[in-house]
């Protein structure tokens, strides 16, 4: 996805987190009791955090974030 449109996505584990970030956006997949959540943050500030169905669509997800 990031191919497609040019950009260099950077990934990384932090502790339990898995970071990826783009331009000056990032998602965090963090776990929870409740179980995974998607968190979107811009500038670094968080934006929303959405629960991520981890047997959707992988595209999808990344097409919210980088939108």
């Amino acid at each position: 996805m990031g191919f497609s449109l040019r950009t260099k996505v950077h990934i990384a584990w932090l502790g339990t987190t898995l970071r990826l970030e783009a331009r000056d956006k990032r998602l965090e997949l963090r776990p929870t009791a409740k179980g995974i959540v998607a968190a979107y943050l811009e500038n670094g500030q968080e934006t929303r955090v959405d629960p991520c169905d981890l047997t959707g669509s992988p595209e999808e997800l990344i097409r919210q974030w980088l939108a």
